[in-house]
């Protein structure tokens, strides 16, 4: 009888070769040199699994997935800007030095004077959660680094401080977005289809910003609070018929590790509500539940509570100071829709996930899930929209929103199912959706060539598709207007533009009409010119030539324009228009002259302005067009 085969061994005990992948990559995310013998590893059992041979059950999927996922992570450098340090400084102290002085690890890295509390300690906004999750894996790396250095490897002296301990971070976060991915793939593999469920953990898993706080940088909370997150919701699914004061008391310890890992998780306690709400049967029980689940969460938390008072001196604090947040919350809308990190304008799937969670309100198994969900989804835009920092610095995308990203997921997978179903039914959707882009497309070419935004020349892809989407904002825009006045017209500029005078661009307030790329002219003008002995200027068209600015609020603008009137029109005079609103009139001379005037605040509104130069007369018979004059600067103060 002739010996089983690899295969054949893997099928009987089939977490071995997932493991072992699991072990070679987390040494190749510590040591690069490693890479090509985890690749290895990993792919032999992601071959046994496709061809049916492994039988390591839910675990074994963990860790090759894990595995996977640290090789593809090797091929990127990882980031460890912003708050990474902050986070990790935790582990790297409490584990080396036994204490939360810091002052150490800012030395070593680099950092500058730090800055000291009431208790004399090194100054940290950020909370202790992560480090207490990585402290194992960063407890491996010690290990391994150990080994090496007494082997004469070049990772550094086993001294907490390098890069393989800071991509120890990697690896923790890694394994616990990948556990919480799956598990509540598992969950709502029990109420979705297999590809509604794959739809929707591709979502989550890439089509947000989780996998650039994975993979990227992974020492930031955001992955893990990701990872939690789905537990907590997998976990909500999993038991929400389940009787007994068990479920409640593994939700609250979620909980509380959510909040632990980032204190705003603690919106994610109606989940509890919605917990009681949805088991009646439970009587009068479920207050005694709910609160024994608070205080499961509580306990939890005591990590947080003893790091804030070792280094504040009180057992609850905002280490930022009262002046951090504003809770009339004024970036509201700002933090989901604008193209300044706006959580949906970057990850336009969690839209999708959105508007599914609303029909999720219609599935009698989910109604209470799709309720919390909202509600901790408006909680988190209101919260992040009360921040000082709004954008959250050096983000990318809506970072602040991972936590919500599982809750999303849900919805992306109820709005897969509806449209499946709906396409199912109406098959003809499809093709006449096609067909009817393609034929708006043709309309918004035959506009374009009409107002001459393309004539008879090449017309690359890039361009046409942004002259296209051009088009769709100033039709929106002027829909918005007459809906809802300029604030409903700002808001659908900030959602697809978002570019304001003195904020983001432009602090001077120079429109240079001269330049070949103004970007600022609307109609009315003719290409750049040069002339001996005059500035870089533009012919502006009779009967008037427009420029457009955005400001985030209106306010008094002083403003100069540099312009004269051809030679042979004698008397021509012009007129400033800012929203069709004149401002300011006087003739214009055959000399190049600063013409100064103040733009009201009344003539200004929220989001795009538009200031047009309005003419009595023009050259005849001129081989530009009708010239009325030439313009080179429009300075805003």
């Amino acid at each position: 009888m002739s010996p089983p085969s690899l295969f054949e061994r893997q099928a009987v005990h089939g977490l071995w070769l997932p493991a072992l992948g699991f072990v070679f990559a987390s040494i190749a995310a510590l040591d690069r040199s490693f890479a090509p013998a985890a690749w290895l590893v990993v792919g032999l059992g992601v071959a046994t699994w496709i061809l049916g041979r492994a039988r390591g059950g839910p675990a074994a999927a963990v860790l090759l997935a894990a595995g996977c996922l640290l090789c593809v992570a090797v091929l990127f450098r990882q980031l460890f800007g912003a708050d990474s340090l902050s986070y990790f400084v935790y582990a790297r102290s409490m584990l080396f030095d036994g204490d939360l002085d810091f002052a150490n690890e800012h030395a070593s890295w680099g950092l500058g004077d730090a800055r000291r509390t009431e208790t004399g300690l090194v100054f940290n906004a950020q909370s202790v959660g992560p480090a207490i999750v990585w402290a194992p894996f960063v407890l491996g790396a010690h290990g391994y680094v150990r080994f090496t250095h007494w082997l004469g490897g070049p990772l550094g002296a086993p001294d907490g401080l390098g890069g393989p301990y800071l991509r120890a971070t990697l690896i923790g976060t890694a394994t616990l977005a990948v556990l919480g991915t799956l598990w509540l793939g598992r969950a709502l593999s029990r109420r979705f289809t297999r590809i509604e469920v794959a739809c929707a953990m591709a979502a989550a898993a890439l089509g947000s910003p989780v996998p650039y706080y994975v993979v990227i940088s992974p020492a930031m909370a955001h992955g893990l609070e990701y990872g939690v997150a789905c537990i907590f919701l997998a976990v909500w699914l999993e038991n929400e018929r389940a009787p007994g004061l068990r479920p409640w008391l593994v939700l609250g310890a979620l909980w509380g590790l959510l909040t632990l890992l980032r204190w705003q998780a603690a919106l994610f306690g109606v989940f509890l509500v919605a917990f009681a709400l949805a088991r009646p049967q439970e009587g009068r029980a479920r207050l005694v539940r709910g609160l024994a689940a608070a205080g499961t969460a509580a306990l939890v938390f005591v990590p947080q509570m003893l790091a804030w008072h070792s280094l504040y001196g009180k057992w609850l604090t905002m280490p930022q100071g009262p002046r951090f947040m504003d809770w009339s919350s004024p970036r509201f809308l700002s933090v989901l829709v604008s193209t300044d990190r706006g959580f949906l304008n970057w990850h336009p799937v969690m839209l999708a996930g959105a508007i599914g969670l609303v029909l999720l309100l219609l599935n009698p198994g989910l109604r209470w899930l799709a309720a919390a969900g909202g509600s901790v989804l408006v909680a988190t835009a209101w919260v992040n929209g009360s921040v000082a920092d709004w954008t959250a610095s050096d983000a990318f995308g809506g970072r602040r929103f991972c936590l919500v990203v599982p809750i999303l997921a849900v919805g992306v997978a109820e709005l897969t199912r509806r449209v499946v179903s709906l396409t199912a039914r109406r098959p003809w959707l499809v093709p006449a959706g096609l067909v009817g882009l393609a034929v708006a497309w043709n309309a918004g070419l035959m506009s374009l060539y009409r107002k001459r935004a393309i004539e008879n020349a090449p017309a690359p892809v890039a361009r046409l598709a942004a002259s296209q989407t051009r088009q769709l904002q100033q039709a929106l825009e002027a829909a918005a207007l007459r809906l809802g006045g300029p604030e409903l017209r700002n808001l659908v500029y900030e959602a697809l533009v978002g570019e304001y005078f003195y904020e983001n661009v432009n602090p001077s307030g120079i429109i240079n009409v001269g330049r070949p790329d103004s970007p600022y002219l609307e109609s009315g003008w003719s290409r750049a010119r040069q002339r001996i002995d005059w500035p870089n200027f533009r012919w502006a068209f009779f009967p008037r030539a427009c420029v457009s600015f955005a400001l985030r609020a209106p306010f008094p603008l002083p403003t100069t324009l540099s312009a004269r009137a051809p030679d042979g029109l004698e008397d021509q005079f012009l007129t400033v228009m800012v929203n069709e609103r004149p401002v300011a009139a006087q003739p214009l001379a055959n000399e190049w002259t600063d013409i100064r005037f103040l733009i009201p605040e009344p003539a200004l509104e929220p989001g795009p302005n538009r200031l047009c130069l309005v003419f009595r007369t023009a050259l005849p018979d001129s081989d530009a067009g009708p010239v009325a004059a030439a313009v080179s600067v429009i300075q805003l103060p």
